[in-house]
């Protein structure tokens, strides 16, 4: 038996490398048997929203603003980070009930609040007793959601197996693995490949609310029963709370044998908080040629700023060396302007409403054996909005340089050596804020302009009025700086891959240089916004550059199709694969198919489709044609000199596109409101003769409004704008007879606080979509105008997921990136 104490670095041997073999996931395996305690907790008691704050609390000092300050440690695991304010739904409260506000860096006449990642400090004007335990009481719901989950009781599974296997927080990471609280056992049945390994993340959860003494430690232990019945320890293991490392241990001698592995968790002197965790665990063999697939994720890169797309300028020259024996592609779009849809897309080869529903590429390599990690920089990559699901490790860090994404990766990698991999890494640089190293700052650009900072923001940005070529052209040149900083880094991944790889280069939107008249993503639908780098490399690939069009829902069909794998989806993208090597008709259906893509992170919806040449977008109603052939800049609006150009075909091929229904439909907004936050609902009442098929509300991924519909009876449609927004959400609603039928006989009943009006559709105003821009009603109320016009947005089904891009406790740093404005923060 081969013993191993906590902090202890002993491994087995490693078996030799050979040419071919197999791997088992545990993750996969359903296990032969489970159990588990019922729960880990203090005196059997399940978690409580009120935390009292028992720890032994410490004066700190006088701070200069005059306060005294004490600390304690706190007794939750926040997800955010920045805590300048406290996050929703948390609050602290004295022993009578009273709340005690939360601040920072202020001189207050009485006491308050704030918090780190570790610590609860209380400041008071007055110097007095140092607090006693229990005097205090913190409350935070999502603390018991997630403490819960990690006692079974607790947790509302009743698989053990769902239980165990489970995504845990570490810190700026998130893995994928094995609950396994002490005292707890797994047995598997398997027969182990050939040069076989076990390999593991071993460590421990700290709790979500720690109440009392913490845990003193855990340990595994690892069994192997053989053939013949003879069952014996192979190693023991011993971890502690907060300390996750690599392990791996040699099952080679068992190669060929159908064995029954166990793991056993063995608590210490008291099984209290022994969350032990047995991460991404694979029974592979070591592979002298393993299969490695690496996604090299470039943020808001946009290609015609790469010298490989024809840029005058050497952004880029160690990307187009990686390229210059790749597949480029000059016609890749993405299917949204910003991060988190596009991002959703890549992964499922879906659009992006589908993500919740479908199964990612880390879960569907996890499945042939594949070790995934994923190393991110940007908040929409995070788990609060769902992209870390089915990433064995996925780590997530504020602003992290080119740099240190690379040696992360490189590091990574090295502790994989011999196994399949799936590698993601994610480079921020040319991201706002642009941090590009001393070295690279006077790369392409001067000295400064218009009063930014060295290092500014989109905030800092707006605030400055862009407005003269030069101010315009120095924010370009750091961007160029930054692409050329962060290609030079990435140059040191290329260079340990071998061209067996399956390697792809992509970013997930662009960025707008005022190009049409505006700063930075997410508000458009130009391709300055749209098109994407896509740069492909593995065996069996010849270099070329095709100008087909591409979209990055063929990133995954394509990355399982160069595996040799099941692309039978479901898919909205394509394999790529056939059109890469040249197979006959494979151009032809590429070149026919429509590509559609929409999503904005501001303002209201916008949708559209690439047909051909021809470039087709709507929104609020308006209709917007171009032709890439002549027009690749989108500078002339081909319908503003005839209307006719646009007709139901092209309605039709985005609907096709998005494999969801679009019908022309009646459009229902308000304006913000204009003073303050309104205290009541708005409610709009509207009588369809003849019924409604459809009705449903618009996307608002920032959730600045809230809607909802319902109908009253047959003919009669309830809207419903809730208080505490003052922003706008579309609505729309789809009647059972013809619009050309309908529009005369709409009748609307808006009711605003105590103002009331009742509108018809005039008569002298078209019954259907056409020219005349003119809403079919505009009601004035005292704070906002309610206006009827007519549009054109997929409708929801029942497997699409809206967008969700807030978060309460990633709210800070969304407005730290300028996504979110503090005061459009919704109020409770």
């Amino acid at each position: 038996m081969m013993l191993c104490l906590v902090g202890c670095t002993c491994q087995t041997p490693r078996p030799e490398a050979i040419q071919n073999g197999a791997a088992i996931s545990l993750l996969e395996l359903q296990p032969a048997s489970l159990t588990l305690p019922d729960q880990s907790r203090p005196n059997a008691a399940p978690p409580q929203s009120d935390i009292p704050l028992d720890a032994r609390w410490k004066y700190v000092h006088h701070t200069s603003k005059g306060m005294y300050k004490y600390r304690t440690s706190l007794p939750i695991r926040p997800r955010g980070l920045f805590f300048h304010r406290g996050q929703p739904g948390l609050s602290l409260k004295t022993k009578d009930g009273t709340d005690i506000a939360y601040a920072r860096y202020v001189k207050r006449d009485h006491s308050f609040w704030w918090h780190d990642r570790t610590y609860l400090y209380l400041l008071s004007p007055e110097k007095r007793a140092v607090p006693e335990r229990g005097e205090f009481t913190l409350h935070y719901d999502k603390a018991v959601e997630r403490e819960q989950r990690l006692n079974f009781s607790f947790s509302g599974k009743t698989d053990p197996f769902d239980f165990a296997r489970i995504e845990i927080n570490d810190g700026w990471k998130n893995r994928l693995g094995l609950l396994l609280p002490a005292p707890a056992m797994a047995e598997w049945d398997f027969t182990v490949p050939p040069a076989a390994e076990f390999t593991f993340v071993l460590g421990m959860v700290e709790p979500e609310i720690q109440e009392g003494a913490p845990s003193e430690g855990a340990w595994l232990e690892i069994f192997v029963e053989d053939e013949q019945g003879v069952k014996k320890s192979v190693q023991r293991i011993g971890t502690k709370p907060g300390s996750f490392e690599d392990r791996r241990l040699d099952l080679s001698a068992w190669s060929g044998q159908a064995i029954r592995l166990t793991l056993e968790s063995q608590p210490g002197e008291r099984a209290v908080y022994d969350y032990l965790f047995v991460g991404d665990p694979i029974v592979s063999t070591r592979k002298l040629e393993p299969r490695r697939v690496v996604m090299v994720f470039i943020d808001t890169l946009r290609p015609d700023h790469l010298s490989l797309y024809g840029y005058d300028r050497p952004t880029s020259p160690k990307l187009d060396a990686f390229a210059s024996e790749a597949v480029v592609f000059t016609q890749a779009r993405s299917v949204a302007p910003w991060t988190l849809p596009s991002a959703r897309s890549v992964l499922t080869g879906r659009h992006p409403e589908y993500y919740d529903s479908t199964p990612t590429l880390p879960a569907r390599l996890r499945r042939e054996g594949f070790t995934s990690a994923m190393f991110a920089g940007n908040v929409y990559l995070s788990a609060n909005f769902g992209m870390t699901r089915d990433w064995g490790l996925h780590t997530v860090g504020l602003w992290p340089s080119a740099k240190e994404v690379t040696d992360d990766a490189l590091a990574w990698l090295e502790t994989h050596e011999g196994q399949d991999v799936l590698l993601q890494v994610h480079y921020m640089d040319p991201h706002l804020p642009y941090k590009e190293p001393g070295t690279y700052r006077h790369l392409f650009a001067g000295d400064g302009c218009c009063g930014l900072r060295e290092e500014f923001h989109l905030s800092d940005v707006r605030k400055a009025h862009i407005k003269t070529d030069e101010d315009k052209q120095y924010i370009k040149d750091r961007y160029d700086n930054n692409i050329r900083y962060a290609t030079d880094q990435i140059d040191r991944l290329f260079q340990i891959l071998s061209p067996q790889d399956v390697v792809i280069v992509y970013a997930d939107h662009g960025e707008e240089f005022w190009d049409h008249r505006q700063f930075e993503h997410g508000h458009s639908l130009f391709d300055e916004l749209l098109r994407v780098p896509l740069v492909i490399s593995g065996p069996g690939l010849k270099p070329a550059r095709l100008d087909t069009p591409v979209s990055l829902l063929d990133v995954t069909p394509t990355i399982l199709d160069m595996l040799g794998l099941e692309t039978s989806g479901p898919f909205d993208g394509a394999s790529l694969t056939p059109l890469m090597r040249g197979e006959e008709f494979a151009k032809d259906l590429f070149e026919t198919r429509n590509l559609a893509f929409g999503r904005p992170l501001y303002g209201t919806e916008r949708w559209g489709v690439v047909s051909g040449e021809r470039k087709w977008t709507t929104h609020e109603g308006r209709e917007a044609l171009y032709d890439l052939e002549m027009d690749g800049l989108e500078q002339n609006n081909l319908l503003r000199h005839d209307q006719t150009l646009a007709g139901p075909e092209l309605r039709e091929a985005m609907g096709r596109a998005l494999g969801r229904e679009a019908p022309v439909s009646y459009r229902l907004v308000n304006t913000p409101y204009r003073l303050g936050t309104p205290n009541h609902d708005l409610v709009v009442t509207v009588h369809v003769p003849g019924g409604v098929a459809q009705h449903w509300v618009g996307d608002d991924p920032l959730n600045q409004s809230s809607a909802s519909t319902r109908m009253i009876d047959e003919e009669h449609l309830e809207v419903r704008w809730h208080k505490g927004f003052r922003q706008t959400r579309e609505v729309y609603f789809v009647p059972v007879l013809p619009i050309a039928d309908t529009t005369h006989q709409l009748h609307f009943d808006i009711v605003d606080g105590d103002a009331h009006k009742t509108m018809f559709v005039p008569k002298s105003l078209p019954a259907q979509p056409g020219k005349v821009r003119t809403p079919f009603i505009r009601a004035t109320l005292p704070q906002r105008v309610v206006a009827l016009t007519w549009g054109l947005a997929p409708a929801p089904n029942a497997d699409t997921q809206a967008l969700e891009g807030r978060d309460d406790e990633m709210n800070e740093l969304l407005e730290a990136m300028g996504y979110v404005d503090r005061d459009e923060t919704p109020e409770p």
